[in-house]
C-alpha cells in the first residue's frame, strides 16, 4: 500500500528485530492515516529536497517491539506518528536542520551523530496531525531546545 508518492506501508513497518522476535508489527487500520501524514508532511518533503536513497531504520512498533526496544510506553512509533530515519550518504545533521527550517514537525532528535561517518545515527522526527506540534528539538547530547534554531553542538 502506499502512503505517499514514494513511501510504502511495508517500509514503515518493515523491522529486522520483529521478523527475528516473530513479531506481528501490522500498524493497525487506526494507525494508517498516522502514518500518510508522517510520510507527506515530513518524508517527502525531505526526500524532495535532499533525494538520494531513503533509510527508515524504524517506522511503527507494535507494543511487542516497542517493548523490546527498551522504547518508552509513550512512544510516538506505536501511534504511527514518529519514524527514524536517513538518507544513505547524507548528513543527518544536515537533515535535522532543513526540518528544523522548513517543516511542522512535534519532536526531533538527532540520535548518535557522527560527522565522520554519514551513514551512522539517525534523525527521529514526529508529527501530529490531530493537534499542535510541539517544535521539540533534542540533540544527541540530550539537550532539548523549544521553537528555537538546530543549534547543535559537534562532536568530535
Amino acid at each position: 500500500m502506499q502512503l505517499s508518492k514514494n513511501i510504502t506501508l511495508d517500509q514503515m513497518i518493515a523491522s529486522k528485530v520483529a521478523q527475528e522476535k516473530g513479531f506481528d508489527n501490522t500498524a493497525p487500520t487506526e494507525i494508517i492515516t498516522n502514518l500518510q501524514q508522517l510520510a507527506e508532511k515530513i518524508l517527502e518533503p525531505v526526500l524532495a529536497h535532499f533525494g538520494g536513497v531513503l533509510d527508515i531504520t524504524s517506522g511503527y512498533r507494535c507494543k511487542a517491539l516497542n517493548d523490546c526496544l527498551g522504547s518508552s510506553d509513550g512512544s510516538q512509533h506505536c501511534l504511527g506518528e514518529a519514524v527514524d530515519f536517513g538518507i544513505i550518504d547524507t548528513d543527518i545533521y544536515d537533515i535535522a536542520a532543513w526540518i528544523v527550517d522548513n517543516l511542522d514537525f512535534d519532536h526531533l532528535i538527532l540520535e548518535k551523530y557522527n560527522p565522520q561517518d554519514l551513514n551512522k545515527g539517525w534523525v527521529h522526527c514526529s508529527y501530529r496531525h490531530t493537534q499542535p506540534n510541539r517544535k521539540i528539538i533534542q540533540t544527541f547530547d540530550g539537550k532539548i531546545y523549544h521553537d528555537g534554531l538546530l543549534k547543535l553542538p559537534l562532536q568530535g
